[in-house]
């Protein structure tokens, strides 16, 4: 490739910025970058096939009608998917970070954990949705009710206990919100 393809690119990214809303350029055309220019086609890596696909469908006759201005004369426009490589090497680091050659930095880590405290105990429920926090009105006292009875006591109460069958029926609505599910 040359440095003319990249130059060339570099201008039609300046015009585009002025061209487009900051945030098209900023969201598809900002991090493209010219990959080849070969019988009168750049060939433009973006970062993912949504974009490629976005970038031919919307913006290519914009940027096809940029370069030709710039280069002043005829050129066409293709768009393949190419990601970036990363741009620190955080991944190319051991996952461990060089522990493995520690030996006693290896054997604290294998070793059983020994604890004093209970670990906490994670219930899977979400925990903005509890009895301190809901709000019982008319329409849903019974529910709140009966729930709290089966929560204070599990094992003991049971909802077919605590409402009557008739009742039952009627509060259903509100005790998905009290009882939530995993």
């Amino acid at each position: 490739m040359t440095m003319n393809a990249k130059h060339a690119w570099q201008a039609a990214l300046g015009e585009l910025q002025l061209q487009l809303t900051k945030a098209t350029f900023d969201t598809w055309v900002k991090n493209t970058r010219v990959l080849s220019f070969e019988d009168g086609t750049f060939l433009i890596g973006v970062h993912n096939a949504y974009a490629k696909d976005w970038l031919e469908n919307r913006l290519r006759t914009t940027i096809k009608r940029t370069l030709i201005g710039i280069v002043g004369s005829t050129v066409d426009v293709r768009f393949v998917v190419h990601p970036q490589p990363a741009a620190d090497s955080t991944l190319e680091q051991p996952l461990l970070g060089g522990m493995i050659d520690d030996s006693a930095a290896w054997q604290d880590m294998t070793s059983p954990v020994q604890t004093t405290q209970p670990l906490p105990f994670h219930s899977g429920l979400n925990a903005k949705y509890t009895f301190e926090t809901f709000i019982v009105g008319n329409s849903n006292r019974l529910a709140h009710a009966a729930a709290r009875a089966v929560a204070e006591n599990p094992g003991k109460a049971t909802l077919s206990e605590t409402l009557p069958s008739r009742i039952r029926k009627a509060c259903c609505m509100s005790l998905p919100r009290l009882l939530p599910t995993t």
